[in-house]
């Protein structure tokens, strides 16, 4: 048995310890210690370790256990003193604490302290550093023992941080609740100011040294989303440190008059270069503020529309010494009109690289202009080479008409013209076939002198004849 010697602090007398008694036999085989006060003593302060009490149950000044509640050996639960510090322990991790209600054998737990530091509010088995039961309503007041107050609580599947009433705001911060340095409210009406504890939209963002806003993407995005109603709009970063901005549907913006575009310094615009300008009237400068069509461009010559390729070689137009220009890439790039989409193309005519043109047809050959149907014109020039005005020159020798009918007989078709089979594999040169056709006509109309003068001969040699008949 042991048996623990104190010294007990008389309310009237010190040093006088008052009489004591053994009770009767516990059936767990302990005994009960009774005082009495007889003589008029009663207990007031009782020093375990001490003989100065100076509470009603003091221990004296040294680091260790204190109360055991349960166990002797090392591990047990109870109260101790460690450096600056007061411990209520278990015996081991997987001991809890618990607050509530009642009497040891009859307890309503209300807190629960785990051994591994986990506090469960309302259960058992919390697995997180504070939990609270799971069961809808208000959780943790700030502000307020019941009803309306500042707090955190849950509803259907929702967390709410709420104030007590409408006109009553959510701040966020640093500092302390008495020093706070406020950078973000959210006003009781939904309003939330950034920067500004007075936001007079639904997010109104005050100007600062870093004012914006940025998005940044996690792993598998690239890009951040705002949304409007049901439509999301997307913002990129760019390769460059720039921004895109694009919709699945369309992209709204509006100006009471002018909507500019610029670059370079946005703190400071007389440093700024403005580069598009769109008028209220709908036409859009590129280059330049004031825009007198649909479409304009500065006035200075280079490129104007890329519509393919870099900036050394491309698809595209330009103006160059009071020239429009429409060119491709390089010589073997070729151009085309037609009709219906780039992707579903009917072509009428193509020019190619090498300036032929090609009208009915994707290619021209080595013609200048092929075309691959009827030509209507009401007037045709045609230059062409030597003249065959060389036909009437007294040293040209004409063929004789026995020369040309072996000709014709030999290759069924005049000298110098081309045959039908030639004509069909080749062509014709119209410049040059109305030149044999005239050298034909030219040599035609002095066969035909010649028969003329032949046939006056005859004529006059029968003239003579006759005459001389005539005078027999």
């Amino acid at each position: 048995m042991f048996i623990c010697f104190f010294i007990l602090k008389s309310a009237t007398t010190w040093g006088q310890a008052p009489s004591w008694k053994w009770g009767p036999k516990n059936p767990d085989g302990s005994y009960d210690i009774y005082f009495t006060g007889s003589g008029g003593y009663k207990i007031r302060n009782m020093g375990f370790g001490t003989s100065s009490p100076i509470a009603p149950i003091t221990f004296p000044s040294i680091l260790g256990n204190k109360i055991s509640l349960w166990n002797y050996g090392k591990t047990h639960f109870g109260l101790g003193i460690g450096p600056a510090l007061f411990q209520i322990f278990t015996d081991r991790i997987g001991s809890d604490f618990a607050f509530g209600y009642g009497s040891s054998d009859n307890f309503t737990e209300t807190v629960r302290i785990r051994g591994n530091g986990n506090i469960g509010i309302g259960m058992k088995d919390p697995g997180f550093p504070l939990n609270f039961a799971s069961t809808a309503g208000d959780k943790i007041s700030f502000w307020g023992n019941s009803g309306v107050s500042y707090g955190i609580g849950v509803q259907s599947l929702l967390l709410q941080i709420h104030t007590d009433i409408h006109t009553s705001d959510i701040a966020f911060g640093y500092g302390s609740s008495k020093h706070f340095n406020e950078n973000l409210r959210i006003k009781g009406n939904g309003n939330v100011g950034i920067g500004t504890s007075s936001p007079t939209e639904r997010l109104t963002i005050a100007g600062g040294s870093t004012p914006g806003l940025l998005f940044t993407s996690g792993p598998g995005f690239t890009y951040g989303i705002i949304k409007f109603g049901t439509i999301d709009h997307y913002i990129k970063s760019g390769v460059v440190g720039g921004m895109e901005l694009y919709d699945n549907s369309s992209i709204r913006l509006m100006a009471s008059k002018t909507l500019s575009f610029s670059t370079d310094n946005f703190r400071d615009t007389s440093q700024s270069k403005e580069l598009m300008t769109i008028l209220n009237n709908g036409n859009i400068g590129i280059g330049t503020t004031k825009p007198g069509a649909p479409l304009s461009f500065a006035s200075y010559v280079g490129a104007k529309i890329l519509l393919y390729g870099d900036s050394a070689l491309n698809f595209g137009l330009g103006i160059q010494n009071y020239l429009l220009q429409i060119y491709t890439s390089g010589k073997n790039s070729d151009i085309a009109f037609g009709y219906g989409s780039s992707a579903a193309f009917t072509e009428t005519m193509r020019i190619k690289g090498n300036g032929n043109v090609g009208i009915g047809t994707k290619d021209p050959g080595d013609y200048k202009l092929a075309v691959e149907g009827k030509i209507g014109a009401r007037e045709v020039e045609v230059k062409s080479g030597p003249w065959p005005d060389f036909v009437f020159d007294k040293k040209y020798t004409l063929r004789t008409l026995q020369e040309v009918e072996d000709f014709i007989s030999t290759n069924k078709h005049l000298p110098e013209i081309p045959s039908e089979e030639t004509v069909k594999k080749e062509g014709i040169n119209l410049g040059n076939m109305n030149a044999l056709l005239l050298q034909k006509i030219e040599e035609l109309t002095l066969y035909v002198i010649d028969q003329d003068k032949r046939i006056k001969a005859v004529e006059k040699e029968n003239a003579i004849l006759r005459e001389k008949v005539n005078q027999h």
